[in-house]
């Protein structure tokens, strides 16, 4: 059994704890192919394609709003019917 200081006031240094050993990993399973992989990756490679395509045309249409939007109005004869 230890002794302790008889030193009132002062607190003694804490121990740093020991840094923890990596565990070894001996029979780590290899990665498997899942055999509908070339299924899913072209499933999503058509999903990027089709958002890519929606997010274009998107695009375009938000174009064309801010060019009708910035042009100047329509003159008044132009909405008339004779």
């Amino acid at each position: 059994m230890k002794r302790r200081s008889k030193v009132i006031g002062k607190r003694a240094k804490a121990r740093r704890p020991k840094a923890a050993k990596a565990k070894r990993r001996r029979n780590v399973p290899k990665a498997v192919s899942h055999p509908d992989f070339p299924q899913i990756a072209e499933q999503i490679d058509t999903a990027r394609r089709e958002r890519d395509e929606g997010l274009e045309q998107l695009s375009a249409a938000s174009e064309i709003l801010k060019v009708i939007n910035s042009s100047p109005e329509w003159p008044a004869h132009a909405n008339r019917r004779d």
